[in-house]
């Protein structure tokens, strides 16, 4: 049969209640975690087979008839547990500072106006108004007051963009009626520059453009 040495069944048993204490507090241990205690050596003196703890950073030691033990008051490290459940959400935060003014955008504006001009009432349109452009986009509106002194007339009128007709539209005139008002918008690029203008005709003698304006916006890029 095989037997334990005593001394190892005392640190063993010693061991599990110095570990218990020394984690509550009431049993010193020094700054590597380890707690240092005294085994007794069998002999003439009474007692043998105690053990008691030191303060080694205290400067405690053991005596010349007992063994010095030690254990580790930090047990091996355990497996990882489980992952827990998620939590509820937080509370929303505080709303983030106003961030900086940017930079302003790539916007011009051109604008032309043209006064008082006769139609010709030859059918074919003539230009009333234009404008000289730079390279870019642009957002357009043009508007012209008709006024028929004569007969009741029909006239057409047209925005265009280096030729390109952007939109267009007439005005049913009545004889000495006060001035229409008509309206054109577009957009339109130009990889140089270029030209825009209102161009007006009518098949009847007697209609005035009495005012004309065109307004041309640059922006940054055209999105449809």
């Amino acid at each position: 049969m095989k037997t334990v040495p005593k001394l190892a069944v005392a640190s063993a048993i010693t061991a599990l209640g110095v570990a218990a204490a020394a984690a509550s507090g009431a049993i010193p241990s020094g700054s590597d975690g380890a707690i240092h205690a005294c085994y007794q050596k069998p002999g003439l003196l009474t007692n043998p087979g105690a053990v008691r703890v030191i303060d080694k950073e205290a400067g405690q030691n053991c005596r010349s008839n007992e063994t010095a033990l030690q254990w580790n008051q930090a047990g091996p490290k355990g497996d990882q547990g489980p992952t827990g459940a998620f939590g509820p959400p937080g509370p929303k935060g505080e709303p983030g500072a106003v961030g900086q003014t940017g930079p302003a955008g790539p916007s011009d504006g051109f604008e032309s106006r043209r006064g008082r001009i006769g139609l010709i009432g030859d059918a074919r349109n003539h230009e009333i108004v234009a404008r000289s452009l730079p390279p870019g986009s642009y957002v357009f509106t043009v508007k012209a007051d008709l006024r028929d002194s004569d007969y009741d007339a029909r006239v057409f009128c047209r925005l265009k963009l280096n030729g390109t007709v952007l939109d267009f539209g007439y005005k049913e005139l009545e004889r000495n009626a006060a001035a229409d008002q008509l309206t054109l918008i577009g957009t339109g690029s130009l990889g140089s520059s270029g030209t825009a203008d209102l161009d007006c005709g009518t098949s009847q003698l007697g209609v005035d453009v009495e005012s004309a304006t065109l307004i041309a916006i640059k922006v940054g890029a055209l999105h449809s």
